[in-house]
């Protein structure tokens, strides 16, 4: 209705995952340091290498998502490098680099001392009753992150990122989140970001 009626082009169809007002709600968040004062602090990296995709850096204590870094067409062993950097300040908990295009920045961070979680979207879900891949089940806890009282920073490219990706159900009722490249083809810009 929004959209069709009242030229509101920020409203989200149906079945989109994470909509538009939940991550405009998540934006205008403001949290305090007291308020993810001893949350476990994450690094998650999603690896792009060349083409037209980015490779993003996202830093998160608890219900506090950090400014996300982007850098693109940068060969592993240079973003392997941004990483181990980001980790030396940041000093998290756990670190987690999508297995997807990043195994040059996994095995460089490994061999230069660091523990680093693989982590494969196209791998199956720890509940997998419930979710077709790892893919569709972490974009889903971070709807439920969200939905938590997350808070994200305001930047456009995030929100849109967020917002991007429809979801349907396969033949077992299991949730499968949009492909990038369904994504891309309705053009919209991969969300890198997000991911």
């Amino acid at each position: 209705y929004r959209q069709e009626f009242l030229c509101d082009f920020s409203a989200a169809c149906d079945n989109v995952l994470i909509t538009i007002d939940l991550v405009s709600k998540a934006a205008s968040k403001k949290l305090l340091p007291r308020d993810v004062e001893g949350a476990p602090r994450v690094i998650g990296v999603d690896v792009a290498r060349f083409g037209d995709d980015r490779s993003s850096i996202c830093k998160r204590e608890g219900l506090y998502c950090h400014d996300i870094d982007t850098v693109e067409k940068l060969d592993n062993m240079t973003v392997a490098g941004i990483v181990a950097r980001q980790i030396d300040e940041f000093k998290p908990d756990a670190v987690f680099v999508d297995a997807g295009r990043g195994e040059g920045v996994i095995d460089r961070l490994r061999q230069l001392g660091y523990d680093v979680i693989e982590t494969n979207f196209g791998h199956r879900a720890i509940e997998d009753k419930r979710y077709a891949n790892k893919r569709s089940e972490m974009w889903d806890k971070v709807r439920a992150w969200i939905e938590a009282g997350g808070a994200i920073p305001n930047d456009s490219a995030l929100k849109s990122d967020l917002s991007a990706p429809t979801y349907s159900f396969d033949a077992a009722g299991r949730m499968v989140l949009e492909r990038k490249e369904h994504i891309k083809e309705r053009g919209l810009r991969s969300p890198d970001l997000a991911d």
